[in-house]
C-alpha cells in the first residue's frame, strides 16, 4: 500500500497517510491542528539497498526456476504424434491400399 503525503492548508504541517487502492477514502485530518483542508503533495519514494525482501520475510523465487527442466515423463507428446504420423505414412507406402 502506498504512503501519500498531504500538506495542511491551515498550518502547513506535512502529514503521511497509508492508502490502499480501491478502498473508500476516509476523511483525512491534520495530525497537528485537526483541520480537514489538506492538499496532496508529490512525494519521493525511499529505497534502501541494505534491506532486501528476504530481510522482510518475503520468499523470492526466481522465475527461471519455475520453467520445466526438459520433456515431460514419457517424452514430448508432439514428438510422439509426429513419429506416429511418420510411421503411418511409411507403412502406407510399403503396403498401399487400393479402393475400387
Amino acid at each position: 500500500m502506498p504512503v501519500y503525503e498531504y500538506i495542511c492548508k491551515t498550518c502547513g504541517e506535512k502529514n503521511e497517510f497509508l492508502e490502499s487502492p480501491g478502498s473508500p477514502m476516509p476523511v483525512k485530518k491534520c495530525k497537528k491542528c485537526g483541520a480537514i483542508r489538506l492538499k496532496r503533495s508529490i512525494s519521493a519514494f525511499a529505497y534502501s539497498p541494505e534491506v532486501t525482501l528476504e530481510d522482510l520475510g518475503v520468499k523470492v523465487v526466481p522465475r527461471y526456476d519455475m520453467r520445466p527442466k526438459g520433456p515431460p515423463p514419457g517424452g514430448c507428446p508432439y514428438e510422439k504424434a509426429a513419429k506416429e504420423e511418420e510411421e503411418k505414412k511409411k507403412k502406407e507406402k510399403e503396403n498401399p491400399t487400393f479402393f475400387l
